[in-house]
Parts: C-alpha cells; structure tokens; sequence
C-alpha cells in the first residue's frame, strides 16, 4: 500500500516538536529559561492591562453620557408634560367657564319671550 500504517498507530507517541529556527533549541526546561527575559512577560501583561484598561474607560464613558442624555431627556420630558398638563386644566377650565351659567338658574333674568339667556 502507498501508506502502511504504522503498528502502534491509535497509540504512538507524537513525536518531540523540535524548533528549528535555533541553532540550539531547549531541550529542558533549565536550558529555555535560562535566556527567558521576564520583561517580556510584564510588557505583554502590561499591554494587554493598557488594552483592557482603554475599553473599560470606553464603556464607562458611553455608558456616562449615555446617562446623562437620559436625565436630560427625562427633565425636559417632565418640564413638556407639566406645560401640557397645566395647558389641559387651562382649557377644561375655560371649557367649564362657557358650560356653566354665571348665576343660579333662579337669579338669571328672563327676557320678554320666557327664554333663560
């Protein structure tokens, strides 16, 4: 067959991934870190905290005007519903005006023809 398969195949060990672009990779845990920079791991950290730091600003800051334009809204929402509510009373009121009668119906003078003016 083109591909044999090998006798341990569900079972085989993977092998060892080697880095070639060294000339002398790691092969133990003592030989990587002894050139390990710890700067790179707190500039990656510190990077990522900028990053993280910059969107929780971002946010805060929307969700602030965000707020902000609501209160406004709702105020000015209330300053329109006090105007159109006293506009309202005002024209129930002159409407009442027109409806009842000025004086007691008793009191009221009859012209000559026994009509109530």
């Amino acid at each position: 067959m083109l591909y044999d398969r090998r006798p341990c195949q569900p079972f085989c060990r993977a092998p060892d991934k080697r880095d070639f672009m060294e000339y002398e990779p790691a092969k133990t845990a003592n030989d990587f870190y002894k050139s390990y920079d710890p700067m790179v791991g707190v500039g990656t950290a510190a990077i990522l905290l900028l990053f993280i730091a910059l969107l929780t600003a971002k946010s805060f800051l929307r969700w602030t005007i965000k707020q902000w334009r609501m209160r406004k809204y709702i105020r000015r929402r209330e300053k329109q519903q006090q105007k159109a509510a006293k506009k309202l009373v005002t024209i129930v009121g002159e409407a009442n005006e027109l409806t009842k009668p000025s004086q007691p119906i008793e009191q009221q003078k009859h012209p000559p023809n026994g009509n109530i003016v």
